[in-house]
């Protein structure tokens, strides 16, 4: 075919912009409208993929699944890390949630390390 003119790349710009403009999202994938709860709220789209995730019991950062409350192992320790520094605090409290989830999730990990060294060989 060769490269769009600058007439239909303006129109396709303007396309994309009724569209926008409309507060409807369209997947990469097939180009269809996501009907669902959240198509029609008053929202912006990012507010509309965090709650899709939320309602699939995803993390709304990265798309891994749920730890315990909204959010991955690895983001959920973040918040917590940043919360810290926030209000300045020094002493930890190891016997805090995060920290067994997070340990549970390293000793994981470190399995699946080691039994895919055994395969290798």
């Amino acid at each position: 075919m060769g490269r769009p003119s600058s007439a239909q790349r303006i129109l396709g710009l303007k396309l994309r912009l009724c569209i926008s403009r409309q507060n409807r999202i369209l997947t990469a994938v097939n180009g269809k409208l996501i009907k669902d709860e959240f198509t029609d709220l008053p929202v912006s789209r990012q507010r509309k993929y965090q709650l899709r995730m939320r309602r699939d019991k995803r993390c709304p950062i990265c798309g891994e699944p749920v730890a315990v409350s909204s959010f991955c192992v690895k983001h959920w320790v973040e918040r917590r890390e940043i919360a810290r520094k926030k209000l300045g605090l020094k002493r930890r409290y190891y016997r805090a949630f995060s920290y067994q989830l997070e340990a549970m999730a390293k000793a994981k990990a470190s399995a699946r390390k080691k039994r895919n060294q055994k395969k290798s060989r």
